[in-house]
């Protein structure tokens, strides 16, 4: 037998490199096609079948539900239970400037409330006195220990409880006197005041309007949910210079108007205070807050007020037990006169 030379078994390894070279590619792509072909095979008693139309009881993917965008986190409250139920199914109180003197007071008497409850908070005097340490230039501070006024807001804040801020609009003496411009001019020049010789402000100014919004901006951050303006009215008096043709109702109709516009364009629930029946309800949006009622005068104002759609909630501010006021919206004062 002859042997091979040895060109030739150079040959014939290098052939036998390139067939196994071939084979493994061959291999691997039929590995690879078995399991590309895999979820098309149907297997059944005749053997295995291919099918290359997918079937329709095959599962699908279950996509997660998506979850809303929130654009603005302010509006997200962690006490979102109690904004949703009126204050009429509710205990509510209210706390005044007079009792934030005794802070230690109503902090005690506000952890004793289990809520939910609506609490209300004057943290403006109508001398213009600030409860807390506004950053707000040109306005004065309380004499009283802002520190713990704010330690009772934080609680609440965490709390069960529905905020309100209430605060005297147009009734500032302070913000007057350091803002001359914001103050209503008599025609001698000089501002005018009230027998108590309060200054007061001009609802018609951009400033005061700007004003009332940056005290605003600094509750909500605090937690406040709802603002609560009281002194909202103007003076009638012949001797102040408005400098407009509008007439001092038309001219306090407009203010609410503009109020209400900038407070619920951030998302906070404008109020009013006031007793005046001639006050322009029919811009309030938010609630109307009546002091100082009597049993006898409660449905007469219900019934007044009843027509009037945007309004949110009528709610009366007293202390009295009078069986009238059941089935009403009431708050009363967090401590006894007392104890203020």
């Amino acid at each position: 037998m002859s042997r091979l030379s040895y060109r030739n078994r150079i040959l014939l390894k290098k052939w036998l490199r390139v067939g196994l070279i071939v084979l493994a590619v061959l291999a691997v792509s039929a590995f690879l096609l078995l399991i590309y072909l895999e979820p098309y095979m149907v297997y059944d008693r005749e053997g295995a079948h291919l099918v290359m139309e997918e079937e329709s009881t095959a599962p699908t993917e279950q996509v997660p539900e998506t979850r809303p965008v929130i654009t603005d986190p302010k509006i997200v409250y962690g006490n979102a239970a109690v904004k949703e139920t009126k204050l009429a199914d509710m205990e509510n109180f209210y706390i005044t400037t007079d009792m934030l003197q005794k802070p230690e007071q109503v902090l005690e008497a506000v952890k004793e409330l289990e809520g939910p409850s609506a609490i209300m908070v004057q943290m403006k005097s109508s001398y213009g006195n600030f409860y807390y340490e506004t950053k707000i230039k040109g306005v004065s501070i309380a004499d009283v220990d802002t520190a713990a006024v704010e330690k009772i807001v934080s609680y609440l804040d965490k709390g069960n409880f529905y905020l309100i801020a209430q605060i005297p609009a147009f009734n500032d003496t302070a913000y007057a006197l350091s803002h001359n411009s914001c103050g209503l001019p008599m025609a001698g020049g000089i501002l005018w005041s009230d027998e108590n010789y309060h200054y007061w402000l001009d609802p018609s100014d951009t400033a005061v309007m700007n004003y009332l919004k940056e005290i605003g901006q600094e509750l909500y951050a605090m937690g406040f949910e709802e603002i609560a303006f009281s002194d909202f009215w103007i003076p009638n008096d012949e001797d102040i210079n408005y400098g407009t043709e509008l007439s001092p109702s038309e001219i306090l109709a407009e203010s609410a108007k503009q109020v209400s516009a900038i407070f619920e364009e951030a998302g906070m629930t404008v109020s009013f205070i006031s007793s005046d029946p001639g006050f322009p309800i029919s811009e309030c949006s938010g609630r109307f807050y009546i002091p100082e009622l009597n049993g006898a005068e409660v449905e007469p104002y219900a019934q007044n007020f009843s027509s009037i759609k945007k309004l949110k909630e009528l709610v009366f501010l007293s202390n009295s037990k009078d069986a009238r006021f059941e089935g009403k919206a009431v708050m009363r004062p967090l401590l006894a006169e007392s104890e203020s």
